[in-house]
């Protein structure tokens, strides 16, 4: 009796991760949405981001703490122009 009841409870156990990655599967490739899609409104603040990418933008940004960089002091050396348009202290031939 207890192979029977352990097999059960292995096949029941089995077909709730079969189940649960296969939500997984359709909620990837968009065929399932989900219910609730975190979205972030803010009037009137500020926040704090590091955004890598692309980001599409409606209305105005206004960007503040840009920073001037001066090659020179970060190489030590003066930087050279090249004509494909790469900046660098020596041509690598690119």
């Amino acid at each position: 009796m207890e192979t029977k009841s352990r097999n059960k409870f292995l096949n029941v156990l089995l077909v709730v991760i079969a189940v649960g990655v296969w939500v997984n599967v359709l909620q990837n490739s968009g065929l399932i949405k989900p219910k609730n899609n975190p979205v972030v409104y803010v009037s009137g603040g500020d926040i704090d981001a590091s955004v890598y990418g692309t980001v599409e933008v409606e209305g105005t940004v206004e960007v503040g703490n840009e920073v001037d960089i001066n090659i020179s002091s970060v190489n030590g050396h003066s930087a050279n122009s090249y004509g494909s348009g790469n900046l660098g202290v020596f041509n690598t031939g690119y």
